[in-house]
C-alpha cells in the first residue's frame, strides 16, 4: 500500500492541475454584417451576457481559443481589452470606496436610481475577492446571520446528504421565516445565485436582501406580513466548484470559470449548469453545445451533474409558487420558455413586469431579450417541471461585465431589492393600486382614478381607500372592497371634495391605502391642482401639417387615437446611423398661465445600448424652467422630466405613436 499512494496521489494532483489551467480571455467585438448571433451561437459561443447590435455586431468576453473558433468560422473580430482578468482585477479596485454609488449605471433609466429608497443593512459586509464574498466568506456571513437572530432564519444546511459535486462539496441553502426553524405549511419562494460561478453579484444582492428583511422586520409591517406568512428559501451558490476555481486562479476577483468542473475525459472540464436542467434538454444545438469544450456544454445527459441533480431534489422535495435564479448581466429579466419563441403563460409576463417595474430591467423571453433561444434552462425546468414561476433577472450594465466595480456593488444590491420583495410579496395576497393619472390634479373634475391589480397567488378581499393629508381637501369618497382574480386589473374613482378658496397650482398629498386584512399597503400620492385648462396646441397624429420634419410621417398600423400616428419609420425599421428629428410648430402659451402640461402617448422598441429618443422643450433656444409632465410610454414606467434625454431600451425601431395636447 505505500507504493500504491504516491501513485494515487499524484494522478489527482495532475487532473486537479488540468482543471485549474487559466485560458486567457479578451474582450472582442464579433462583426455580424452578413451575419446573425444565432450563427454564432451554433458554434458554441456563450451569447447570454455581452453588448448586442443588431445586424451590426456582439461584444463579450472570448478566450483565446473560441476566437480562433469564431474566425475560422468567418466571422470578423476586433480585440478591445487584451487581458479580461486584468482588467476586472483593476476594475474591481479598492473596498475601502464600496459604500458609494454609481447612480446612472446601477439598472435604472429614470430620475431616480432604483432602491435609493433603501439603506445599507448595517450588518452587510464585502468580501475579500474585490468586494464578494469567497465561498467560505458566503458561508459564515449565513452563520453569522442565524447567530444574531436564529428565530428568523435556519442555520445552513445541506441540500442533500447523498449528492456531493464533482470535488465532494455540498450545496446549501437557509430558510427565512416568522418560525425559521420548522418547514411549516406556508407559501414558498426560491432565491438563487451562482449558476454560472463568474457572476458573484448575484449572491451578493441575495446577502443585501437578507439582511435587510432581518434587520427591518420589527420595524417594517409590510416585511412582517411577509416573513410571518411565507418561508424563503435562499440557496445562494449553486456552482461552489466552480466558485472555488475562481478564487483560486484570481483571488482578487475577476476570475472567469463559468462551468462547473466535470472532467469530461478529452482534457477539458465543466458543463454548463443553465443547460444541463431536464426540460428540452438538448432541444437543439443553437441554445446548448454538445462540444465539451463549449462554454455551454450541456452535459452527456439531462440532469447529469450533481449540482442540477441537487437543485432539482430540492425543489421537489418543495412547492416553491416563484423562484428567481439570478444572474449577472444585462440588465434583465427573462421568463419561460428559454427553448422557443413562445410565452410559456400569459401571467409569466404579468409578474415579470412587475418584478421589474422599479430597476427598469429589460424583460421578456430569451430570444426578446439576449436574441436567441436556450435550452435545458433552470427556469424552462422550475416551471415546466416543478410548476414554479420562474424567472432569471441578470444584474448589472453591460459596461461592468462580470464583475462590477466595489463601488458599485452597494447600488446594484439597492436595484434588485423591491424586485426580491414584490416576488415574494407575491405568493401571498398581494394587490397593488397605482395612481392612473399624472401629478396634476383639475379643479373642474374633482375625480381621482386608480387601477388596482391583483399578483398575488393568494386570494382574498382588499380594501382600497384614499385619505387627505393636506387641509385643502376636505374629504374623499369611501373606500372599496373588492376581490380580484389573479392578475386581474380594473379601475376605480373616487370623488374629491376641496374647500372653498382653493388655488391652481396649490399641492394636494392623499394617502393611498390597500388592505388585506393582515397588512395595509401604502402610496403617497401628490398632486398639483389646476384651474380650467386651455388647450394651446392638439395634435390628432393624421398629418404633418404642424411639424417640421425628415423621415417622421403618418401610420394606421397603430395608433392611440384612430385612426393614425405619428412615426420616425412608418413604413419599416429605420437605417444604420440615422438621426430623425421632428420639431413642433412655436407654441404661444399664455402670460398668465401658471401651470403648463404636456401629454403624449407613445410605444416603441429600440436597439439596446445604441440607440436613443429625446424630448426637450425649450424657449428662444434654451431648456424651459418648467418640467414636461405625464410621459406615458407604453410598457416602459417613465417619471417626470425636464429637458432632459429619455432612453427605452429594447430591441428594435417600430412605429412610434404620439399624442400632444
Amino acid at each position: 500500500m505505500k507504493k500504491i499512494l504516491p501513485i494515487l496521489f499524484l494522478l489527482c494532483f495532475s487532473l486537479n492541475s488540468r482543471a485549474q489551467q487559466i485560458e486567457l480571455f479578451h474582450r472582442v467585438e464579433v462583426k455580424l454584417q452578413g451575419k446573425s448571433i444565432v450563427d454564432l451561437a451554433r458554434l458554441g459561443i456563450e451569447t447570454d451576457h455581452g453588448v448586442y447590435q443588431h445586424g451590426r455586431s456582439f461584444t463579450t468576453d472570448l478566450s483565446e481559443s473560441e476566437i480562433q473558433l469564431v474566425e475560422q468560422a468567418g466571422f470578423e473580430t476586433k480585440i478591445l481589452i487584451e487581458d479580461m482578468s486584468t482588467y476586472y482585477r483593476l476594475q474591481l479596485g479598492s473596498v475601502s470606496n464600496a459604500v458609494s454609488d454609481r447612480s446612472g449605471e446601477c439598472g435604472n433609466t429614470g430620475n431616480a436610481v432604483a432602491g435609493s429608497q433603501y439603506t445599507t443593512p448595517s450588518n452587510y459586509t464585502y468580501g475579500t475577492m474585490g468586494g464578494y464574498q469567497t465561498l467560505d466568506e458566503l458561508y459564515a456571513v449565513l452563520d453569522d446571520m442565524h447567530q444574531k437572530f436564529p428565530d428568523l432564519i435556519s442555520a445552513r444546511a445541506i441540500v442533500s446528504d447523498t449528492i456531493y459535486t464533482h470535488e465532494g462539496r455540498s450545496q446549501y441553502y437557509v430558510r427565512i421565516s416568522d418560525n425559521a426553524n420548522v418547514d411549516e405549511d406556508e407559501p414558498e419562494m426560491l432565491y438563487t445565485a451562482l449558476h454560472h460561478s463568474r457572476e458573484p453579484n448575484g449572491m451578493s444582492q441575495l446577502l443585501f436582501f437578507m439582511w435587510h428583511i432581518l434587520e427591518n422586520y420589527d420595524s417594517d409591517p409590510v416585511l412582517k406580513y411577509l416573513v410571518d406568512n411565507a418561508e424563503l428559501y435562499f440557496l445562494p451558490c449553486v456552482n461552489p466548484d466552480g466558485y472555488v476555481r475562481n478564487e483560486m486562479t484570481n483571488p482578487n476577483g475577476g476570475g472567469l470559470w463559468r462551468k462547473n468542473l466535470r472532467d469530461t475525459g478529452d482534457g477539458t472540464f465543466g458543463v454548463d449548469l443553465n443547460r444541463n436542467y431536464g426540460y428540452e434538454w438538448g432541444f437543439d444545438d443553437n441554445g446548448s453545445s454538445p462540444n465539451p469544450g463549449s462554454q455551454v456544454y450541456r452535459g452527456p445527459g439531462p440532469f447529469s451533474e450533481p449540482e442540477t441533480r441537487m437543485t432539482r431534489d430540492f425543489c421537489n422535495a418543495h412547492e416553491f409558487r416563484i423562484v428567481l435564479n439570478y444572474h449577472t448581466y444585462g440588465n434583465l429579466l427573462i421568463w419561460p420558455w428559454a427553448y422557443s419563441d413562445e410565452l410559456a403563460e400569459p401571467g409569466l409576463a404579468v409578474l415579470g413586469n412587475l418584478i421589474s417595474s422599479e430597476n427598469n430591467y429589460s424583460a421578456g423571453t430569451s430570444s426578446e431579450t439576449v436574441g436567441y433561444q436556450v435550452n435545458g434552462s433552470s427556469d424552462d425546468w422550475m416551471f415546466g417541471g416543478a410548476d414554479a414561476y420562474s424567472y432569471t433577472p441578470e444584474v448589472g450594465p453591460g459596461t461592468f461585465g462580470f464583475w462590477p466595480p466595489s463601488d458599485t456593488i452597494d447600488g446594484l444590491n439597492k436595484a434588485n431589492v423591491t424586485a426580491n420583495l414584490v416576488s415574494g410579496l407575491s405568493t401571498l395576497n398581494y394587490v397593488q393600486a397605482r395612481d392612473n393619472d399624472d401629478g396634476s390634479f383639475s379643479l373642474l373634475n374633482p375625480i381621482l382614478p386608480i387601477s388596482v391589480q391583483r399578483f398575488g397567488f393568494e386570494s382574498g378581499p382588499v380594501t382600497v381607500s384614499v385619505t387627505p393629508i393636506t387641509s385643502n381637501v376636505l374629504g374623499v369618497s369611501p373606500g372599496v372592497v373588492l376581490d380580484l382574480m389573479q392578475f386581474e386589473k380594473i379601475n376605480i374613482q373616487f370623488n374629491v371634495q376641496f374647500a372653498d378658496r382653493v388655488a391652481s397650482g396649490e399641492e394636494a398629498i392623499f394617502l393611498l391605502q390597500v388592505d388585506n386584512g393582515l397588512v395595509v399597503f401604502e402610496d403617497t400620492l401628490r398632486k398639483t391642482l389646476v384651474g380650467p385648462a386651455i388647450a394651446v396646441f392638439d395634435e390628432p397624429g393624421d398629418d404633418m401639417s404642424q411639424w417640421a420634419s425628415f423621415a417622421w410621417g403618418v401610420s394606421t398600423d397603430t395608433y392611440y387615437s384612430a385612426p393614425s400616428s405619428i412615426g420616425d419609420s412608418p413604413n419599416g425599421d429605420y437605417p444604420n446611423d440615422a438621426a430623425f428629428d421632428i420639431i413642433s410648430q412655436t407654441i404661444t402659451i399664455p402670460a398668465d398661465a401658471d401651470y403648463v402640461t404636456l401629454r403624449f402617448w407613445t410605444t416603441f422598441a429600440i436597439e439596446p445600448n445604441y440607440d436613443y429618443v429625446t424630448l426637450e422643450a425649450r424657449r428662444n433656444g434654451r431648456c424651459l424652467g418648467i418640467p414636461v409632465r405625464s410621459v406615458h410610454v407604453v410598457g416602459y414606467p417613465v417619471p417626470t422630466i425636464q429637458c432632459s434625454i429619455v432612453r427605452w431600451l429594447s430591441n428594435r425601431m417600430g412605429t412610434g405613436v404620439h399624442r400632444l395636447e
